[in-house]
C-alpha cells in the first residue's frame, strides 16, 4: 500500500492527459440558382456564350477533381459514390469529401439559366476539402451606345458547419457577375451581399435579399430559402463586351485527434504531477 499515493497521483495525471474527443467535423455549402436572365435595353445586341462546371474533393492525401462543359462528374472521396448531382446536405457518418457542380440550363437570354454547386466534407481524423463551381461566359457584340443590361435570378443558399471537440470546420459561398469592355476594363461588377448600403460597381442594385458571398466557421448555420435578386448596369458605351458569371461553394474540415488520444498539455500539468509525487514522498518520510 506504500505506493498507493503515487499510483493515485499518476492516475490523476493520466486522467488530465487522456481526453475523449468528438472525432467528427463536418461542413456543407450549396447554392441553387434558377430563372437566371440577362436582358438588354434596347434589345438589338447580339449575345453568345458558353458554360462549364468544375469540382474537387480531397481527404488526407487522396484527391480528385473534374471539369466539364455543363455537368462535371462528381468529385468523391469516401462514402459518396452515389451522390452524383445531389445538391443537399447528406447524413453520412463516415469520412467523406464530395464536390459537385452542374449547369442545368444555359438559357440566359430567355430567362431559363440554372445551375447548382456543392461542397461537403465529413472527417473523423485529418483534413478534408471539397468544392463545386459553375461559370457562365458570354460575349456581347454590337452593343449600341446607351444600352443597359439587366440581370435577375432566384437563389437558395445553405451552409452548415460542425466542429469536433478538437477540430475545425468552415463553409463558404461566392457569387459574382462582371462585365468587361473590349479593352479588358471592368465596367460592371456585382457581388450580392444582402446589404442596402453597398451595390454593384457601374450599376444599380434592385433586389439583394441576402448575401451570396459569405462564410461560416465552427458550429454555425446559414440557411436562406429561395429569393429573388436583380441588378442592372449603367448606360454603356457602344462596343463589344465580355460577361462572366461565377458561383462557387467551398468547405474545409479537420480533426486533429481521434477519441481517447493523449493530448499534449502545458508544463504546468507536469509540475502538478511532480508536486503530487513530492507530497506523497514527504508523507511517507514523516511516517
Amino acid at each position: 500500500m506504500k505506493n498507493k499515493g503515487l499510483i493515485l497521483a499518476m492516475g490523476a495525471l493520466m486522467g488530465v492527459l487522456t481526453t475523449p474527443a468528438n472525432a467528427l467535423s463536418l461542413a456543407t455549402s450549396y447554392t441553387l440558382i434558377d430563372e437566371l436572365a440577362v436582358s438588354f435595353s434596347p434589345t438589338d445586341a447580339f449575345f453568345s456564350g458558353f458554360s462549364f462546371s468544375n469540382d474537387a474533393a480531397s481527404d488526407g492525401i487522396s484527391g480528385e477533381g473534374n471539369a466539364d462543359r455543363y455537368d462535371a462528374p462528381a468529385a468523391c472521396i469516401g462514402a459518396c459514390a452515389s451522390f452524383e448531382n445531389e445538391f443537399y446536405q447528406h447524413t453520412q457518418t463516415a469520412d467523406t469529401a464530395y464536390g459537385d457542380a452542374q449547369v442545368i440550363s444555359a438559357g440566359l437570354s430567355v430567362g431559363t439559366g440554372a445551375a447548382s454547386s456543392i461542397g461537403e466534407v465529413i472527417t473523423g481524423a485529418g483534413i478534408a476539402y471539397a468544392s463545386g463551381a459553375n461559370v457562365f461566359t458570354g460575349y456581347m457584340f454590337g452593343v449600341a451606345p446607351g444600352t443597359e443590361i439587366d440581370f435577375s435570378f432566384n437563389a437558395e443558399l445553405f451552409m452548415n458547419t460542425v466542429a469536433g471537440t478538437d477540430g475545425f470546420a468552415s463553409a463558404n459561398s461566392f457569387f459574382n457577375i462582371s462585365l468587361r469592355n473590349s479593352s479588358g476594363a471592368t465596367v460592371f461588377e456585382w457581388l450580392p451581399d444582402g446589404s442596402s448600403v453597398t451595390g454593384p460597381m457601374g450599376g444599380t442594385e434592385l433586389y439583394d435579399p441576402f448575401s451570396l458571398n459569405t462564410g461560416i466557421t465552427f458550429n454555425s448555420l446559414y440557411d436562406q430559402s429561395a429569393d429573388f435578386f436583380r441588378a442592372s448596369t449603367n448606360a454603356l458605351a457602344g462596343g463589344s463586351y465580355r460577361l462572366n458569371i461565377k458561383m462557387e461553394n467551398k468547405v474545409n474540415a479537420f480533426d486533429v485527434v481521434g477519441p481517447n488520444v493523449v493530448v499534449p498539455l502545458p508544463a504546468a500539468a507536469w509540475l502538478f504531477a511532480s508536486g503530487l509525487v513530492g507530497l506523497f514522498a514527504t508523507s511517507r518520510r514523516k511516517k
